[in-house]
């Protein structure tokens, strides 16, 4: 069963709008990101054409966007892609381990880059971990780092903002999940050292954690 391999993986809020999206397309999804099958092998097994799982993987990301998009929602100091004075904001919260989160974001990103004037994406990391989420009693295989990955992100947020979008598009970029070796060398890379220890001994890495995991459980 698809939908209950799926979901044992983590209740997420990405996992419970993934619920209610289009069948065909949801199972194309859970296949191609979350079972690592190449679009060819997902094309396969649901009977159709590759060129047609790519159309599927993309409407399930529009359809996941479309629910979680808000009228007016602009949450002020957190991490944000675009203009905050945009009509409408997306929120996503996320995990840098999570691989279905890596196409959300990608198409978020995109919708945003088509609308930069009506459309703001706020970024939540909200780690899918024991280590630092109380709404679990199991961290997933593949979400031992969330916690790390998190901290590292937004210790470059609250350093230095005008380079955290890069760094956050660099974390989710290509296939492959982020050791967190890796993204405090990019942090580093990026913002240095010293910027990157003040980031990460501050309360505010924490309390921003603490407050996205609180957010988190409160959804039904």
């Amino acid at each position: 069963n698809l939908k209950t391999e799926f979901f044992d993986r983590g209740d997420t809020p990405v996992d419970r709008q993934l619920e209610q999206i289009t069948p065909l397309a949801r199972q194309a999804f859970v296949l191609s990101s979350v079972e690592g099958f190449s679009a060819e092998e997902t094309a396969e097994i649901l009977n159709t054409t590759p060129s047609n799982v790519q159309a599927l993987l993309d409407d399930a990301g529009r359809e996941i966007a479309a629910q979680v998009a808000t009228e007016v929602l602009i949450i002020e100091d957190e991490p944000m892609i675009g203009d905050p004075a945009a009509e409408r904001s997306l929120v996503l919260m996320v995990d840098y381990a999570c691989l279905h989160c890596r196409r959300l974001h990608r198409l978020a990103g995109e919708l945003q880059a088509e609308n930069p004037s009506r459309l703001v994406v706020t970024v939540l990391p909200t780690p899918n971990s024991t280590g630092c989420n109380t709404n679990i009693t199991n961290t997933p295989q593949g979400f031992e780092e969330s916690c790390e990955l998190a901290q590292c992100s937004l210790a470059v947020f609250f350093a230095a903002p005008e380079v955290w979008a890069e760094f956050d598009e660099w974390m989710f970029a290509g296939e492959r999940i982020r050791k967190k070796e890796e993204a405090f060398e990019r942090a580093r890379t990026l913002i240095g050292q010293s910027a990157l220890e003040r980031g990460m001994a501050g309360e505010d890495v924490e309390e921003m954690i603490a407050r996205n995991v609180s957010a988190w459980g409160a959804i039904p």
